[in-house]
Order: structure tokens, then C-alpha cells, then sequence
């Protein structure tokens, strides 16, 4: 029987060829590729990318694809303003980005839920401190995973002060419901983004994951932040006199291909909106949840 004929078989080679590629040379190659400025080659890189991922450019600032200057500027593209408005309100918890809510839910004993009978440890995905792993023990997550048709711009989905960044090294497996399902500790392994904020509710979270091709993440304070610039874990914190604080709607950054972002929230400050969670496409700007008395 073809592989194609049996959906166990095809998500285990996906998986075990991900374990024998080289990884982070294949984000290099590609990324190259990205960022090239060859008129022909970036466009026809970007009709491929177009065409085999149906991306709908009803929604773009720019919506002439031969107008951007490599296929990186077409996939980071930005949406006109009117078309992802933002929930408002001192409760509303807005979702960050586009894309689909692969889990949501309560923090149990330390565990978030990867997938169907698949956790990960909040410790493991904060870099293994306790510390910062303690403000969000029993407390609430979401984890929204971005296809590669998705808009990739992250956004603040409340108001927050920038506490601390931590950058943490890993692999660079794919994200997808494949991986999800199948490697065991699959956000607390790849490379990620730590975002630590306080909020008129405490603590928040915001965790942006790697992903193969995805080497480097990138913030609106910072720029690129990953493995071309380090690949030990590194600390950023921000006191007063270099405060960042952001609004609800304000960019974060934004990844460079499909990946994956978590948000993280406090012991009984959150309540989901069932229907988005439920209905699991989300976009950016919509209700996600609402700050619990």
C-alpha cells in the first residue's frame, strides 16, 4: 500500500525524514532564497508561493504581488487596518495573529497539552526556570498555530509593559499537526521567543516558536533575534529608563515562515471565548477571551 493510502504512514515519514534533514542548513538555503531580489526569480518564487498556498490578496496594503522586492516582503506583507480590527474594552483580550487554535485551556500541574495525549512542561518552555514558570503555574494557555497562507505579523493582544526577552535555542522542526501529534516536547524543543509583560491583570506571556525555515525571530524593538546572532540562551530586561510598553494592537514582530505563538496567562484571570476556541480559525483582532473579577 502507498504511503499516500495510509495517514499513520505518511505522518511518520514526514516526521522521521525531519530528524535526518540538516535543519537549520535548509532555513539558510531557503531563507536565501526568500530574500532574493532577482526580479525574475522573486517572481516566480512568489506566483509558486501564490499559487500553491491560494493566497487571497483582497486584504493586503499592497495587493500587486510582483510589487514586493522578494518573496520574504511578500510573505511578511501587512493587511490593511479595516480588515483586522481589534476587539476594544478594558476586559477583551484581542488574538494576536491569524491562524489556528491547535490547543486552549488550563495549565494542570505544571502541563500544557500538545496534542492528544501528548504535554510539555511549562518550566521547559520557559528556558527551565522556576521563577519565571511559577506566575503562570495553574494558569491558562492558548497555543495558535500559523500556516504558511496565514498573515504572519504578531500583535499585542492587550496592554502591556516589556518586562524581559529570553531567547532560547533549539531545533527547528516543522509545526503542524503532523509534529504536534508525534514529537514528544515539540514547543519546548525548538527555538523560541520569550516575551515576559506586565499587565493591569499581572503577568502575561508570549511565546513565539521556531519552526523549520523560520531561523530567527524577529520584534518591532529589536530586530532579528536567533541563531545568526546567538545560539546560547540570552536575556534582555527592560527597566524604566528603557521601558517598552504596548498597546493593544501594537506589532510585536513576525515570523518569516509558518510557525507557532502561546500565549501565556495567570491562575483565574482568563476566560476563553468558547466559540472561537471551539471554532478553532482565528484571526487577528478577534475575541479571544476576556479578563476574569
Amino acid at each position: 500500500m502507498k504511503c499516500c493510502l495510509n495517514s499513520k504512514c505518511c505522518i511518520f515519514n514526514e516526521v522521521f525524514l525531519q530528524y535526518l534533514l540538516p535543519k537549520r542548513l535548509l532555513s539558510k538555503i531557503v531563507g536565501g532564497l526568500m530574500r532574493c531580489r532577482n526580479v525574475w526569480l522573486k517572481n516566480l518564487l512568489i506566483d509558486w508561493f501564490a499559487n500553491h498556498y491560494q493566497i487571497d490578496m483582497h486584504d493586503a496594503i499592497e495587493s500587486d504581488p510582483h510589487a514586493y522586492p522578494s518573496l520574504e516582503d511578500f510573505f511578511i506583507r501587512k493587511v490593511k487596518s479595516e480588515a483586522r480590527p481589534f476587539v476594544d474594552g478594558k476586559k477583551e483580550i484581542s488574538c494576536p495573529v491569524d491562524g489556528e487554535i491547535s490547543q486552549a485551556g488550563e495549565i494542570n500541574t505544571n502541563t500544557l497539552l500538545q496534542a492528544k495525549g501528548k504535554e510539555f512542561h511549562l518550566v521547559d518552555l520557559l528556558g527551565g526556570d522556576q521563577k519565571r514558570a511559577k506566575n503562570f503555574a495553574s494558569g491558562s494557555f492558548v497555543t495558535i498555530y500559523l500556516a504558511p497562507h496565514d498573515y504572519h505579523r504578531v500583535y499585542m493582544p492587550y496592554d502591556g509593559v516589556l518586562k524581559e526577552m529570553i531567547y532560547i535555542p533549539g531545533r527547528l522542526f516543522s509545526v503542524n499537526a503532523a509534529t504536534s501529534s508525534t514529537i514528544d516536547n515539540l514547543y519546548a524543543r525548538n527555538e523560541r521567543l520569550v516575551l515576559f509583560f506586565e499587565t493591569s491583570f499581572g503577568p502575561m506571556a508570549m511565546v513565539l516558536v521556531g519552526a523549520l525555515i523560520v531561523a530567527g525571530l524577529n520584534t518591532s524593538w529589536a530586530g532579528k533575534v536567533g541563531a545568526e546572532k546567538t545560539t546560547t540562551l540570552s536575556s534582555w530586561t527592560y527597566d524604566e529608563k528603557h521601558q517598552i510598553s504596548l498597546k493593544r494592537s501594537d506589532e510585536v514582530g513576525y515570523f518569516t515562515f509558518g510557525s507557532t505563538v502561546i500565549l501565556l496567562f495567570p491562575e483565574g484571570k482568563v476566560n476563553w471565548n468558547k466559540r472561537m476556541v471551539s471554532e478553532k480559525i482565528v484571526e487577528m483582532g478577534q475575541l479571544l477571551g476576556m479578563i476574569m473579577d
